[in-house]
């Protein structure tokens, strides 16, 4: 058998906050729980990388140092599996930036194909 699906990956950093300050370790660990239990709820599932990345400091950042330096850090990327994209996508969007205070999270969306023997 075969399934048509769309692969949802969101990355996100995990150790400064849209204003540049540090997330603290237990902020970190309370996030993502709520975003892990809010994609279990809406999707049923999910798988998480974690990673790094980077980008660079703007003026308007508190605390980083040097502004126009590039800022490296811990990310995650949560893969999500879903027959169609609706407002699910949205919401699990928001609550990471809502839990984590991030200013943007990437999403990439690849369809997909499944053989289920």
């Amino acid at each position: 058998m075969q399934t048509n699906q769309v692969k949802i990956e969101i990355t996100f950093g995990l150790e400064f906050t849209r204003d540049g300050e540090r997330i603290s370790a237990t902020r970190r660990a309370v996030g993502l729980t709520c975003i892990t239990n809010v994609a279990v709820a809406l999707f049923e599932g999910y798988t998480l990388h974690e990673g790094s990345g980077g980008w660079l400091d703007k003026p308007e950042m508190k605390g980083l140092g040097e502004k126009g330096k590039l800022v490296t850090e811990k990310t995650a990327t949560i893969i999500l599996y879903a027959e169609r994209l609706d407002e699910r996508v949205p919401s699990v969007v928001r609550t990471i930036k809502d839990t984590l205070v991030q200013k943007c999270v990437a999403v990439a969306i690849t369809p997909v194909n499944f053989n289920i023997r």
